[in-house]
């Protein structure tokens, strides 16, 4: 190497493509390979790299910090200009100032892969700089070029990552476990505005097993994020709707219970954590088990299909019976097919609709509804005996006009539907009927008018009590004397 009068440089080997440059910026020594490609000769010592012709680098290239894959370019008369990446590293100590490597594009394999890397590749030093990035981080970090990155970020922890501490947090890692993998972090671009990042790093030290260099990547997953954040806030609002639904909703595969709610758990005297892991057969009624069996068995088959029924289930204390209507589907869990469903607790709805079935089979009064075009839909035997009939399905079935089958005066029905329009109910209205035998009495109709959301009438409801006939013709008489007077 030709060094400058009375300066120790540092000894480069005579096939290196290097030079050193004192604190000023000046030729201190360069390689015997490098000098060849320049044509520099011993005169050139002291001089400036822009005073070395043919050594052609980027504009407003700085020296004021380590930095690499830079391009440059040698240029020779009578040859073609030669591309290499440049390294710029800084030399510290009695001698400082920098050495700057050459190495040929053709012969860097390893720099094609960085140059088109669809990730964002680094090398940085332990004090917080990027040395060499590629143009996949420049642009994914909304730099114009790699060059602008480099020389737009002094401190990587204060200018890159949005959280305070988040590269120390990294650096202390690494330290310690000399690699780290998928760190997620919100980093700030160019512009302002910040992404999300999942890095991968490892550290390379030196002889002396000193940090020397950080080499890492980062893939953008703002995408991913944004996806995880709608879904995390889709998840909490049927975790919402689930846990404060009045029904109960339930999980299990292989015959457990892997989440239930608390409107489930509550039902039948338990707590949530109770029930995760109860075999659900525990909670069948014995009377129902064998039902349930048969559903159990089919599931196990492969059979998937939706399907309700109404099944007894046990309370906690081993004696109260809930009934329950439930609706179930299939579902893919980690242990198989598993079930999901609904429960819903019907025990007070039947006890009533036994307590009104009563009172609708046992009152003394004909009970019944009808449709608007003349046909019984419900009876019940006080009405069915009234009419005539051996039992109530016996009047649904034999009636197909009311008006003609049941009135005296089949003209009485529509006076009754229009007084039913215009004033929606009828009250004590005395009105003469024909039995099934011929023979016609007197009877006293209440009945009211039941409509669709859209106002059509969907049927009728009523009663028949059948009245004294002297009581009626006692009125008509004395309505008669009323009109003479």
């Amino acid at each position: 190497p030709i060094q400058a009068e009375n300066l120790a440089a540092p000894a480069l080997s005579h096939a290196t493509l290097a030079l050193i440059l004192d604190s000023a910026g000046r030729l201190r020594s360069i390689s015997t390979a490098l000098a060849a490609l320049l044509s520099a000769g011993p005169g050139s010592v002291g001089r400036t790299l822009a005073e070395l012709s043919a050594l052609k680098l980027p504009a407003g290239f700085r020296f004021d910090h380590e930095s690499a894959a830079f391009p440059v370019e040698i240029t020779r008369p009578g040859h073609r200009p030669t591309a290499f990446h440049g390294q710029l590293q800084i030399l510290e100590g009695e001698n400082d100032g920098f050495m700057l490597v050459l190495t040929p594009r053709e012969e860097s394999h390893y720099l094609a892969l960085f140059e088109h890397a669809v990730e964002g590749l680094y090398r940085s030093s332990a004090n917080g700089r990027f040395l060499e990035v590629n143009p996949a981080l420049a642009y994914m970090l909304k730099y114009d070029s790699t060059a602008a990155l480099i020389n737009a970020v002094n401190d990587i922890g204060k200018d890159i990552y949005v959280s305070p501490g988040r590269r120390a947090a990294l650096l202390k890692q690494l330290k310690t476990s000399e690699r780290i993998e998928n760190a997620v972090s919100e980093v700030r671009c160019a512009d302002g505005s910040t992404i999300w990042i999942s890095e991968n790093a490892h550290v390379a030290r030196d002889a002396g097993g000193k940090l020397e260099y950080i080499h890492g990547s980062f893939a953008d997953i703002s995408a991913r994020r944004r996806a995880e954040a709608a879904l995390e806030t889709s998840e909490a609002k049927y975790r919402t709707l689930v846990e404060h639904i009045q029904d109960g909703v339930f999980l299990m595969s292989g015959g457990v219970y892997h989440y239930v709610n608390d409107a489930f758990a509550e039902m039948l005297g338990y707590t949530p954590a109770e029930m995760i892991g109860l075999e659900y057969m525990r909670i069948i009624a014995p009377e129902d088990r064998a039902a349930q069996e048969a559903r159990r068995q089919r599931r196990q088959a492969g059979f998937r299909d939706t399907h309700e029924f109404e099944i007894h289930l046990l309370h906690q204390d081993g004696r109260t019976r809930v009934l329950a209507a439930v609706r179930v589907g299939a579902v893919e869990t980690e242990q198989g097919i598993g079930t999901i469903g609904t429960v819903r607790d019907i025990t007070a709805t039947r006890e009533n609709e036994r307590r009104f079935r009563n009172i609708f089979e046992n009152s003394v009064e004909g009970i019944f509804q009808t449709t608007p075009d003349g046909r019984f839909t419900a009876a019940n035997p006080a009405l069915a005996e009234l009419l005539g009939y051996s039992s109530a399905e016996e009047l649904i079935n034999g009636v197909n006009d009311i008006a003609g089958d049941i009135y005296a005066e089949p003209a009485e029905r529509a006076n009754i539907l229009e007084l039913l329009e215009t004033q929606g109910y009828l009250r004590d209205h005395e009105v003469r009927i024909r039995r099934r035998d011929g023979r016609c009495i007197w009877v006293s109709e209440n009945t009211r008018v039941r409509r669709r959301d859209d106002g059509s009438v969907w049927c009728y409801e009523g009663t028949l009590r059948c009245i004294n006939p002297n009581g009626v013709i006692e009125r008509w008489l004395n309505t008669a004397r009323s009109a003479c007077s």
